[in-house]
């Protein structure tokens, strides 16, 4: 009996702490997406401005940043993380 209970311990805390890991990402991604916008900001007043170099920094930008949201909103299987619940989904829409 005991036996059993330790192994049933040890399969939630697994669960638990593997869940915890594509959370933490997933709030990463959030944070890098914060900064990409202000980038994408900063770059396209600097195309404005007419710096040289500043359109192919934006577009760069741009893209990494959709790539990104493109893994928050409709997950990464590649990077263990699962698609958002259903109730999360006009949010990020």
């Amino acid at each position: 009996m005991m036996l059993m209970l330790c192994i049933g311990t040890l399969a939630s805390v697994y669960l638990v702490v593997n869940g915890q890991k594509t959370d933490a990402q997933v709030i990463n991604d959030a944070g890098k997406l914060r900064m990409l916008s202000q980038k994408i900001a900063k770059s396209a007043f600097m195309v404005l401005e007419g710096h040289s170099g500043a359109i192919k920094e934006l577009n760069a930008t741009i893209g990494d940043f959709e790539r990104t949201f493109a893994g928050v909103k409709n997950g990464d299987p590649g990077r263990g993380i699962k698609p958002p619940p259903a109730s999360v989904q006009p949010q990020l829409e």
